[in-house]
């Protein structure tokens, strides 16, 4: 398995917040929750995409992570993966990407898990399958490379630090 770690910078929390509250993936899911996905920045959403990639693969292998509903932001994962520089992990993310009919994963989650479940054996179960080998087999330290590019991009990232910085 691929090490699973949370990602990004962890900027301190604002007094009173809950453990659970305080991760970065939790905060961008309030506003989320409060705003909706497009209340991201660009940066905020390939963050808590890739956040969600991560989780996902790490319990349920990759066709797992399409099946489910964090596979819709899997374009969002893959250009975030490319811009930090995690290119052989956003290598194999566009390969899994590229199985589905045309290479257009619907972000409808019922669509996406009927054109999922319409791919042939070979392809769900087999190449997926090697696929999250792959991946689980990967020493690219997506977590460090995410980290490193928040730290030096704060202001891409207003959710994560603006009640930090207050």
């Amino acid at each position: 398995m691929w090490p699973e770690k949370e990602i990004g910078a962890n900027p301190p929390p604002p007094a009173g917040v809950s453990e659970k509250e305080k991760s970065p993936r939790e905060r961008l899911h309030r506003q989320i929750e409060a705003h909706g996905f497009d209340s991201l920045t660009s940066s905020e959403r390939w963050f808590f995409a890739i956040s969600w990639f991560i989780m996902e693969t790490n319990g349920n292998a990759i066709h797992g992570y399409f099946f489910n509903h964090a596979g819709a932001h899997c374009r969002d994962a893959m250009r975030g993966l490319d811009l930090v520089g995690a290119v052989r992990t956003a290598d194999i993310l566009r390969r899994a990407i590229a199985v589905f009919p045309n290479g257009d994963v619907p972000t409808d989650h019922g669509e996406r898990q009927v054109v999922l479940c319409d791919l042939p054996d070979e392809v769900q179960w087999g190449l997926m399958g090697k696929l999250t080998d792959e991946l689980f087999q990967e020493t690219e330290d997506v977590a460090g490379l995410v980290q490193k590019y928040v730290a030096a991009h704060r202001q891409e990232f207003p959710v994560l630090y603006e009640q930090a910085d207050a």
